[in-house]
């Protein structure tokens, strides 16, 4: 039986959690590791076929941009971002990880098309070598900008304590 939990994640996720972790009953510490800033973008002159979102930080930048996502086949990572972005066509078959939906990718879209990946500059890119050796071309486009606390509240160690 799990007496603390300690929930560490960035500050947009932490609220769902917290949600999450309270509705069930459960005694629990949360603290952000990180926040997320938006950074303004203007797509228009962007040429691309296919964009990815790979994290719900990227909202203000597709609210500003939904002239440009018209026409594009927009893909998120997972079914909680696809539903932030149906204005803009977001697609999500349920993948699990950005290796997924890049084989998703490779064995459903023409290769040679152009794809934007609208994240921040710390983002997860390993899954781009295998969409460029099946002939995709890739470009990040930053919307956002994540920073990581440096220090941790020292509550954590009174929270975690038994009692």
């Amino acid at each position: 039986m799990i007496k603390n939990l300690l929930v560490l994640r960035n500050a947009t996720a932490l609220k769902t959690s917290d949600e999450f972790f309270k509705s069930q009953g459960l005694n629990f510490y949360s603290q952000s590791i990180s926040y997320s800033e938006n950074i303004d973008v203007n797509l228009a002159s962007v040429e691309t076929d296919i964009v990815l979102i790979t994290s719900q930080n990227a909202l203000k930048a597709v609210q500003q941009n939904l002239e440009f996502l018209k026409g594009k086949k927009v893909y998120c990572l997972n079914s909680q971002i696809a539903e932030r972005f149906k204005e803009a066509g977001a697609v999500s078959l349920k993948w699990h990880n950005t290796k997924e939906l890049a084989e998703y990718i490779i064995n459903n879209e023409v290769k040679g098309q152009k794809i934007v990946h609208l994240c921040a500059s710390n983002a997860n890119k390993l899954f781009y070598k295998s969409l460029e050796k099946a002939g995709f071309v890739l470009k990040s486009i930053n919307v956002y900008k994540t920073t990581f606390v440096t220090d941790f509240n020292n509550d954590i160690t009174e929270a975690l304590k038994s009692k």
